[in-house]
């Protein structure tokens, strides 16, 4: 699969050479509401946004595989004050989601996107 994402990435890259820049390493976008998270540095890091003022945190859930557990999240706890929180996951992240998490109720979700 590793090397699946290599060619893919090269092929991105050379595209934005050919076509002016658009393309080049991508970054997957997940959103709940107007909450999201998008990977990036080759699937590597993974940045979590609040964008809702609603006393409710978020989270970027993220798997380096497909088997069914996830591997960590990524928490912005500040609310929709225009800074987001970042993390290098350490790995090769395969798929992520947002969620709200709100106190005392289930997780609320977005539905995953593969990288």
């Amino acid at each position: 699969m590793k090397r699946i994402k290599q060619v893919l990435g090269t092929v991105a890259l050379c595209a934005a050479v050919i076509g002016g820049g658009y393309g080049a390493a991508s970054a997957v976008t997940s959103w709940q509401g107007d909450d999201y998270s998008y990977d990036w540095n080759w699937w590597q890091n993974l940045t979590n946004c609040d964008q809702e003022a609603d006393s409710t945190a978020t989270k970027g859930i993220y798997d380096f595989d497909l088997s069914g557990g996830s591997n960590g999240n990524v928490s912005d706890q500040d609310g929709a004050n225009g800074v987001c929180a970042s993390a290098n996951t350490g790995g090769e992240i395969w798929r992520h989601r947002t969620c709200e998490i709100p106190n005392w109720w289930p997780d609320q979700c977005g539905n995953w996107q593969a990288t």
